[in-house]
């Protein structure tokens, strides 16, 4: 695996290592959804890359897409923490932002 990761009291933490790999998007998936139903609370994503660290290329991120539609819970929100900057962006955030304009 290229990361290491926790959950506890609505919260799933994943630091990703050197460079991020393909095979470890349906891990954390599985994990989140896993986290999700046992907790049976919204958690918060809080997704850590070292500076240094290699950015994903288009099949992971392709993966990774897939993987967020098939596991998708209700309530998550998700942190990700490059260098210095920061974003949030919660489901409903993201459901707005793929959704034609006006709907």
């Amino acid at each position: 695996m290229s990361f290491k990761s926790c959950a506890l009291g609505g919260l799933y933490v994943l630091r990703w290592g050197a460079l991020p790999e393909v095979r470890d998007v349906n891990v954390y998936a599985t994990e989140i959804a896993e986290a999700y139903a046992s907790q049976r609370t919204p958690l918060v994503g809080l997704f850590v890359m070292p500076p240094d660290s290699a950015a994903p290329d288009e099949i992971f991120r392709k993966a990774q897409a897939k993987a967020a539609r098939d596991h998708e819970a209700p309530g998550v929100c998700c942190r990700r923490l490059r260098g210095a900057g920061v974003h949030l962006e919660c489901q409903e955030e993201r459901a707005r932002r793929n959704s034609p304009a006006g709907v």
